[in-house]
C-alpha cells in the first residue's frame, strides 16, 4: 500500500493504521507443511552456521573471476538452472525442469566439468515454478546435503509443486 495514502488516511481519521500481511483464510495444507519444515529448527539453524563457517575456511582454490554457467534455460523456456563460480563460492541459482518436456532433455545439465556437487555451496530458488524448482530433490539423490535457500512462501509452494507433480507422474 502506498505510504502517502497511509499518512492521509491517518491524518483524516486520526487513527494509527498498521498494515499487516496475512493469509485470506487459514490453510490447513500450508499449516502442516509449515509445521514439518520447522522441526528441529536449532538443528538446522546449526547446520546452516556450520555450512557458513566452512565456506569462509575453504582453502581449495578458486577463481580468480566470476562465472556464470548456464545448466538450463539457455535459448528456451523452462529447466532454469544456473552455476555461479566466485573467488569465494560455487551457488546453483534455480534447479528446475523443462515444463511439458518428458524427454532427459527436461533435466539441467550437470554433467560438465563445471558442475561438482562437493564443490556447492549453496542452492538459490528464485520462486517455486516447477521450471525452478522441479530438480532439486534430485540433487539431494545424488548426494547434495547442504543449504536451499528460498522465501518461506516460496517453500510452502514449492512443496505443493512437488507433491503435485510427484502425484502426476
Amino acid at each position: 500500500m502506498d505510504l502517502n495514502l497511509i499518512n492521509k488516511l491517518r491524518e483524516e481519521t486520526l487513527c494509527n493504521i498498521i498494515i499487516q500481511r496475512a493469509p485470506l483464510k487459514s490453510s490447513k495444507i500450508i499449516n502442516v507443511i509449515r509445521t514439518y519444515l520447522h522441526k528441529n529448527s536449532l538443528y538446522k539453524s546449526e547446520f546452516l552456521n556450520k555450512i557458513g563457517e566452512e565456506i569462509l575456511e575453504r582453502k581449495t582454490q578458486r577463481l580468480d573471476h566470476y562465472r556464470i554457467v548456464f545448466l538450463g534455460a539457455g535459448r528456451e523456456a523452462g529447466r532454469s538452472s544456473f552455476l555461479l563460480q566466485t573467488k569465494e563460492s560455487n551457488i546453483l541459482l534455480d534447479c528446475g525442469l523443462g515444463a511439458g518436456n518428458y524427454s532427459e532433455d527436461r533435466n539441467p545439465t550437470l554433467n560438465i566439468p563445471e558442475f561438482d556437487i562437493q564443490n556447492l555451496d549453496a542452492v538459490i530458488i528464485s520462486h517455486a515454478h516447477l521450471d525452478h524448482v522441479g530438480f532439486v530433490p534430485y540433487l539431494f539423490r545424488i548426494g547434495w546435503r547442504g543449504p536451499v535457500y528460498l522465501t518461506e512462501p516460496t517453500r510452502d509452494v514449492a512443496a505443493l509443486v512437488l507433491l503435485d507433480y510427484r502425484k502426476s507422474k
